[in-house]
């Protein structure tokens, strides 16, 4: 841990809140908290610019008066993010919780996490979305792809309900640590998290469910080789990215042929998009 933070502070709607939140994610920040007028993100990264910071903000007419970024010293900035860290309950099925958080014995699955500022924690409509879906689907004894696993809660939640193998990868050595802890803490013992990309993937593995909780950019480059790496009649969920960029991967499906969109759902100008491969290809 270094000896200094950054603590941004922007006044901004919900829904502008889950844009800005995807865009600093991608500037250096690594955690966020939210109120209904509020936004907080953290970094310990000196990589962290006041003139980019305006730059982003003028683009979306915040004025400077309604943002402020400050360097504090002596002070854990991961436990001042948990201070700040709520539940989540999906659709009154999924509980995400830390372990100071009281349980809910009505929630059919819990999920305990330690929120370590890993993307993924349930709160970020994306997620939400995902894993409301994934309760639509039948994991039992499937293998499952977790591409972008972050605090890895949509791997855990694939084992709990009979997933027989799980992948978790993700580009972050922060998240792949937490993904493990949490799985650890969840008693799971059948996911597997990796530090990487794409490029661990093998051609000759294949899954019966792929999620992809990442980038537009990295979802639609990727199509193909998850195409590729999926059984037949097997599912590709898609999020991280917003409903406007939906067709563009409808386009993209439609021209690689053989997917076959089952569900698209929306949430706060997010989508998530679950294709199904089809049994002739």
């Amino acid at each position: 841990m270094t000896d200094f933070y950054f603590e941004l502070k922007v006044a901004a709607s919900a829904d502008l809140q889950e844009i800005l939140v995807a865009v600093l994610s991608e500037k250096n920040f690594d955690g966020f908290s939210q109120t209904d007028e509020n936004l907080v993100a953290y970094s310990e990264s000196e990589m962290i610019s006041e003139n980019e910071l305006a730059e982003i903000f003028d683009s979306f007419e915040i004025k400077k008066t309604d943002w402020q970024l400050n360097k504090l010293r002596n002070k854990n900035w991961n436990e001042e993010w948990e201070k700040n860290f709520e539940p989540v309950v999906i659709d009154d099925a999924i509980y995400v919780r830390a372990l100071f958080h009281p349980e809910k014995k009505e929630v059919k699955h819990t999920i305990t996490i330690q929120p370590k500022m890993s993307f993924g924690t349930g709160h970020h409509s994306t997620t939400k979305l995902v894993l409301s879906e994934m309760l639509q689907l039948d994991f039992k004894n499937k293998t499952v792809l977790d591409m972008g696993c972050g605090t890895a809660v949509l791997a855990i939640y694939a084992e709990m309900v009979g997933a027989k193998k799980i992948v978790a990868i993700d580009n972050d050595n922060w998240a792949v640590e937490n993904a493990q802890e949490n799985c650890a803490m969840n008693h799971c013992t059948k996911i597997e998290v990796k530090l990487g990309d794409e490029k661990l993937l093998n051609e000759y593995e294949k899954y019966d469910v792929i999620v992809s909780n990442i980038t537009k950019n990295f979802n639609i480059a990727n199509l193909p080789l998850y195409k590729n790496l999926l059984q037949k009649n097997g599912s590709i969920l898609l999020s991280g990215f917003y409903e406007t960029d939906a067709a563009d991967f409808k386009k993209s499906a439609l021209k690689l042929g053989g997917l076959h969109l089952q569900h698209q759902t929306t949430e706060k100008k997010w989508s998530m998009l679950n294709f199904k491969k089809e049994n002739s290809f």
